[in-house]
């Protein structure tokens, strides 16, 4: 797989997502009128996914939307994004990616929070596996870009030009065996698509992930609390990020987790105190302790502006943890009467199709592990 050059007036990109994506619909549906045993996986991430990317006529959300919706049991699609309300200084990117989020997450499995505290605005990759058990067979397509789902870094905008973007691409011939690093692949979607499941499925796990969460708040709350009191500007400077941090990631939370009718409520007081800093902004503030000193030199974090910033912080992040601990979680048990239409479609497609789903990938990384193919009917 070589690197490709995307030119400002090239479609070349845009293309190459096509035809990956035109074979998974053509071998789908090749197994399926066959009644082949299959599976079918669509794995994307994106900092941002809009519907505005069209190629031939044909939006690219229509294209995922097209292969989910002709086998969905068969079919697994998992993207992971960013968090609208992480686009604060821009309404109109915020509203694009909302968008573009609840077109998908009716049938697609979302992920805009990481429990382990990623940072999802980077990585872009287009992953597809056709994993045929009855001919025991594999197709595998795979795309990563120096560009998001957006038409100005794909391709041509009309009259005007696209991005200058170096790209790989590779539409692989049949394999017989999936890699270990493909069965890495699969196990990420396997934990992104149990967690997404059992959020909406289980009040129990939800009352854990958000008891998880709140315990860390508290935490660094009770640290930031202590470290006011008189402390280095290293500590005092790690403190302030690691507010930032549970601050943007609290936002990302109320995104991803269920119940739309309780959280849109609730992310909108918060916003309404303070916008998430930019991820890419946070991420630049995140450093090795050991140069930490060297923002002595630095007037825009001396001792005193620290410490006012954090006291701002403080208040804030108590305001996120009181907010999930005593207007949020204790809806967990009936957070299923708090769903929003598309939220409400989301749980009636897992219901018909989740339990196949995690079965079929549980079987591909056995395969991974193994290479030994199981017997089919």
């Amino acid at each position: 797989m070589t690197m490709k050059i995307k030119q400002p007036d090239s479609d070349v990109a845009l293309e190459k997502l096509w035809e990956i994506t035109d074979q998974a619909k053509d071998r789908l549906r090749n197994c399926i009128t066959k009644g082949h045993t299959t599976l079918s996986l669509l794995y994307i991430s994106s900092l941002i996914v809009t519907d505005r990317v069209v190629f031939n006529g044909r939006r690219f959300l229509d294209q995922v939307s097209a292969i989910v919706n002709y086998s969905p049991q068969n079919v697994i699609c998992a993207i992971r994004t960013m968090a609208p309300s992480h686009f604060g200084f821009s309404t109109s990117m915020r509203r694009l990616q909302d968008q573009a989020i609840n077109f998908l997450k009716k049938n697609c499995y979302v992920s805009l929070y990481s429990k382990r505290g990623e940072f999802l605005n980077h990585a872009k990759f287009l992953l597809y596996y056709q994993v045929c058990f009855s001919e025991r067979i594999i197709y595998h397509g795979k795309y990563y870009g120096s560009t998001n789902l957006t038409m100005v870094g794909l391709g041509r905008c009309g009259r005007r030009p696209g991005n200058y973007e170096e790209f790989y691409a590779r539409w692989e011939r049949p394999k017989y065996e999936l890699s270990r690093s493909d069965g890495n692949y699969i196990r990420e979607v396997l934990e992104l698509i149990t967690h997404k499941a059992h959020l909406y499925t289980d009040p129990l796990y939800l009352k854990e992930f958000l008891s998880t969460h709140v315990v860390r708040l508290k935490e660094i709350l009770n640290h930031g609390e202590r470290i006011l009191s008189g402390t280095t500007l290293s500590e005092l400077y790690e403190t302030f990020v690691d507010l930032q941090l549970a601050y943007n990631q609290t936002c990302a939370l109320l995104e991803d987790a269920p119940g739309k009718k309780i959280t849109s409520d609730l992310l909108e007081e918060l916003l309404s105190l303070k916008l998430p800093i930019s991820p890419f902004e946070l991420e630049a503030t995140v450093t090795d302790i050991s140069f930490i000193d060297l923002l002595s030199h630095d007037p825009d974090f001396d001792e005193g502006k620290l410490r006012a910033l954090i006291k701002e912080d403080l208040d804030v992040v108590r305001k996120a943890f009181n907010l999930i601990e005593e207007r949020y979680a204790r809806y967990a048990d009936e957070v299923k009467y708090y769903l929003d239409d598309n939220e409400i479609a989301f749980l009636e497609f897992l219901k018909k199709n989740n339990k196949a789903h995690v079965e079929k990938l549980k079987k591909a990384i056995k395969l991974a592990e193994s290479h030994k193919w199981e017997l089919t009917d």
